[in-house]
């Protein structure tokens, strides 16, 4: 299956059940584009202000705070052949060498397959391929554990990350530092930090007006990463508190006296149980459809990886003006119906074919996001995922023409069941 190359559904136009002739029209100027564009993205900004306001956490959305990345590996690998080995994964992927580097430096295109900001939407466009939410969720955990192979190996943590820009990043991360402490900086103790995770859990459970399924999954399953991690450390708090060892931090020294000769623990670790149990079994997480919007960002959730944007707010809507206007719809009896789903299969292709401006803008601004990162000159490896139906290779070209340090191109895709 192929995801329709839309970068963020959530700036198409919505074109619902409008008379064809309004939906041929709409975004048919450049102009008009990019003012739906800027209204949608308000609107954006605006809704997540809202919903953090509803979680309690007040403040500014900062867009110009610095990301964290992590520091470069201190050794490069060399390549023997002309391609990237990647051991058991040569079983999942394949990898092309299609820019050379005699330093070994190299942007890894990984093609990814994804859903869309709702399971519905999501549904729809895997049935126009005959595929499942299943195929999905089998690419990603393929994408996952290249990642996890990348991180191991070749100490690579950071990923740039097609649908990512910094709204995202800054909105989780807001949360995070909420679950963590209060906004004058005051840490939160451990029963305070259970108390926020019931409330995130329980506010991501409900559908909210402005927030999409893969926000609210993304809210679900950091709410259960770290349910996970409290109840380990409470666990093996209270075991290094009986032994005596002086490895205990005093939130949780304070809280144990404060239980006094009566153990707490089994119920209140019955308890986190229970709660990361429910929210794994929620309509959005669970058989494992958080791996739906994307590998990488349920390593970033779980703190493995570090997740970067591969796109701006500007360049989008540059790119957004490039783009076929109006929003595709289609109906259930025409995925029922083959002949009318060769329709939509050729006007899929013809949109793609148009929307070639418009990947050339994204695409640009996702390396011009590489080079400038911390430490550019010194890592070897930049892993970028991007849809399968994205060539980067005269991008790369055109990248080389201007930096000093140039950058080779492996292209890694999932490999063809034959």
């Amino acid at each position: 299956m192929r995801n329709l190359e839309t970068f963020n559904s959530e700036f198409q136009p919505e074109s619902g059940n409008r008379p064809k002739e309004e939906n041929e029209l709409l975004g048919s100027k450049e102009g008009d584009r990019r003012s739906l564009f800027r209204k949608a993205y308000e609107s954006k900004m605006a809704r997540i202000l809202v919903i953090l306001g509803m979680l309690g956490i007040g403040g500014k959305i900062n867009l110009a705070e610095p990301q964290r990345f992590s520091s470069p590996a201190a050794k490069h690998e060399t390549f023997e052949r002309a391609r990237f080995e990647l051991g058991k994964l040569e079983q999942k992927f394949t990898s092309v060498i299609e820019i050379p580097n005699p330093q070994n430096r190299y942007i890894l295109h990984i093609g990814q397959m994804h859903g869309g900001n709702t399971l519905e939407e999501t549904r729809r466009g895997a049935e126009i391929y005959d595929e499942d939410l299943s195929h999905i969720i089998e690419k990603q955990k393929d994408v996952e554990s290249l990642l996890m192979w990348l991180a191991d190996k070749h100490q690579v943590r950071d990923v740039f990350v097609e649908g990512v820009d910094q709204t995202l990043i800054t909105f989780i991360e807001k949360i995070k530092s909420h679950i963590i402490s209060r906004p004058d900086g005051t840490k939160n103790n451990p029963p305070m930090r259970w108390n926020e995770l019931m409330y995130l859990s329980s506010f991501a459970s409900i559908p909210q007006e402005g927030l999409t399924d893969q926000q609210r999954a993304f809210l679900l399953y950091l709410a259960t990463c770290n349910v996970t991690e409290e109840k380990e450390k409470l666990i093996r708090s209270y075991h290094d508190y009986q032994a005596n060892n002086g490895n205990v931090l005093p939130e949780y020294v304070r809280l144990f006296k404060a239980w006094g000769e009566t153990s707490r623990l089994d119920g209140i670790v019955t308890s986190l149980s229970n709660m990361g149990k429910e929210m794994a079994e929620q309509d959005l997480l669970k058989n494992d459809r958080i791996y739906i919007w994307g590998g990488a960002m349920k390593l970033y959730l779980e703190g493995k990886i570090q997740v970067h944007p591969a796109e701006t707010i500007e360049s989008n809507e540059t790119a957004f003006a490039k783009y076929p206007g109006g929003e595709m719809t289609f109906t259930n009896e025409q995925l029922k119906d083959p002949k009318e789903l060769e329709k939509l299969r050729a006007i899929i292709e013809e949109r793609q074919a148009i929307s070639r401006k418009g990947h050339e803008i994204r695409e640009d601004k996702a390396l011009d996001l590489i080079v400038h990162s911390p430490d550019f000159e010194t890592r070897q490896f930049f892993p970028l995922i991007y849809g399968l139906g994205h060539d980067f290779k005269e991008n790369v070209g055109k990248l080389n023409e201007q930096i000093s340090n140039k950058v080779g191109l492996i292209r890694i895709d999932y490999k063809e069941k034959r």
